[in-house]
């Protein structure tokens, strides 16, 4: 790739296909330059502006990455596929109402699409991240659960979980982040979710048991839910 480069510098596919190759090999600094002088020869070339803001977006650097995503919202038609993934994009950024608004727009346009439970879903959690209308989270999330039938899926049942923690209903809460962790033990984010459940029940011993086995599976899952304004508080 590198000698194709060399040959054609000015060829805007070859710095991105070696920019992927610098993903893979877990070199995010030469990948990132890449895609970045890939974008200088082409600066409507959306999968390489996809790629820099998820890098932006592995680093935190927040708002390089929110102007690669609002380039592509510009550029991309509006029922373009690229929007399923550019919302997952924001919400892995926690760019809460731009992935909202994105899921929205897949959503309306992609009725038949077989990844529908999973954008319906990533919905459900993005309102539940964000606090606000949850009852239209609640019906995403069992329109979500109802399309996948008899094979739960953990995600699905830790984003239900969310909404009904934010909900108040703590015990419907805890019983799907228990089903979610049967399907999927030691997963740090649905320990911490259900330690804060049980602690909102009075249940101290057990949420902060759940909480500190989280945290040592992943120290950064505590930030993750305080960005949302979740906390174990005093």
């Amino acid at each position: 790739m590198t000698r194709a480069v060399a040959l054609a510098p000015n060829n805007p596919d070859y710095l991105y296909e070696r920019g992927q190759v610098f993903v893979r090999r877990n070199e995010p600094k030469k990948a990132l330059d890449d895609f970045s002088a890939a974008l200088q020869l082409r600066p409507d070339f959306i999968p390489a502006l996809l790629s820099r803001a998820q890098l932006q977006i592995n680093s935190r650097n927040i708002p390089e990455a929110r102007a690669d995503l609002e380039a592509v919202d510009r550029i991309a038609a509006k029922q373009a596929d690229v929007r399923f993934g550019l919302a997952f994009d924001y919400l892995h950024a926690d760019l809460l109402p731009p992935a909202i608004a994105q899921f929205d727009i897949w959503i309306a346009a992609h009725g038949d699409d077989s990844r529908m439970a999973i954008a319906l879903s990533a919905r459900c959690k993005a309102r539940a991240m964000l606090g606000g209308d949850l009852s239209a989270a609640l019906k995403d999330c069992n329109a979500a659960i109802s399309r996948s039938g008899k094979l739960q899926n953990p995600d699905f049942l830790d984003n239900l979980a969310l909404v009904r923690f934010r909900l108040g209903d703590f015990d419907k809460s805890i019983g799907n982040y228990d089903a979610a962790l049967k399907i999927r033990p030691k997963n740090a984010w649905t320990l911490y979710g259900r330690g804060l459940a049980k602690l909102k029940k009075n249940n101290r011993s057990e949420g902060e048991a759940d909480i500190a086995e989280a945290v040592k599976i992943a120290p950064g899952v505590a930030n993750a839910y305080k960005r949302m304004g979740l906390d174990i508080g005093p």
